[in-house]
């Protein structure tokens, strides 16, 4: 099964938020431990949210929809690679759906595949069973610009790379991005190689990165030198929002357990001593709600 990764906020920015120093003088072991609060936050958000913000290559099964024109995938769909009806007897081409947020087809991520009403497209529909006979197989998370979510890095491969390789070969991992912030590369990124995702562990010197590949639903496969690497943004909100939390985390992580009490809206209601309220407000703005 292939490995699931995804870390909306990097030690080392996370480092740099706490004004820890430079990396040569802290031990490995606080690196660890900022690492784990950073991953430990992504994970609370996504138990609070309901809902994911790294992206997946995933299959999805559906039960034959009661309107044969509209498919709800609920699901934070972000792009389809491939759809089928009639218990996989029918393909579906791309030019006979649109795919729609609620009522409007601007937003992203979506949660329906609307057929065409052209009078030439497939109708959905169920062979045997409706159960799992309509299957949706394409990009899975929460990311309300999906288009530029992968961001080039300035950077390329430098040497061809087989796909049991887990090391890449760059021009300068700790060299500026195309923005002009360094490194371009920070770990615990996510990454991608064509059609490939590869999540960062480490950079071992200035020319060399350490992966792990294929993950996330993606398959490990050779790539040719000069192949772009392009770095995946999570939200702005949800990666603001992980550094804050996680930087709570550090701060308090003697007092792990202690609760307080807090006035909102919703009346009283008791939070983690770490999740403050502007971490809260995130986390109640992406929330999925119970369908």
């Amino acid at each position: 099964m292939t490995e699931i990764v995804g870390v909306y906020a990097n030690f080392e920015d996370l480092r740099n938020l706490l004004r820890s120093g430079a990396k040569d003088t802290m031990s490995a072991q606080h690196d660890d431990l900022l690492r784990q609060f950073c991953l430990d936050a992504s994970r609370f958000i996504d138990r609070e949210c309901r809902r994911t913000f790294y992206p997946r290559l995933a299959t999805k099964y559906y039960a034959f929809p009661p309107h044969d024109a509209v498919l709800l995938v609920r699901d934070d769909l972000l792009e389809v690679e491939s759809f089928t009806t009639q218990n996989g007897g029918v393909s579906v081409s791309a030019s006979d759906y649109y795919l729609m947020c609620g009522e409007r087809y601007d937003l992203q991520p979506y949660d329906r595949i609307v057929m065409k009403s052209d009078g030439n497209r497939p109708t959905l529909l169920f062979s045997g069973t409706p159960q799992r006979s309509q299957a949706v197989t394409g990009w899975w998370g929460y990311h309300e610009d999906w288009d530029n979510a992968w961001e080039d890095s300035g950077d390329t491969l430098q040497a061809d790379v087989a796909a049991a390789a887990t090391r890449l070969t760059v021009a300068g991992a700790d060299q500026p991005d195309i923005w002009g912030v360094a490194p371009r590369f920070k770990e615990q990124a996510l990454l991608r190689l064509d059609d490939e995702l590869v999540y960062l562990v480490a950079r071992e010197q200035s020319t060399a990165l350490q992966v792990r590949r294929g993950v996330n639903g993606t398959t490990a496969a050779t790539h040719t030198s000069g192949t772009v690497i392009y770095v995946y943004r999570p939200l702005g909100d949800i990666e603001r929002a992980c550094k804050r939390l996680a930087a709570n985390l550090y701060r308090q992580r003697d007092k792990f357990g202690d609760e307080l009490t807090a006035l909102t809206e919703l009346g009283q209601v008791a939070i983690n001593r770490v999740v403050d309220a502007s971490v809260r407000a995130t986390i109640q703005r992406y929330e999925r709600r119970q369908l």
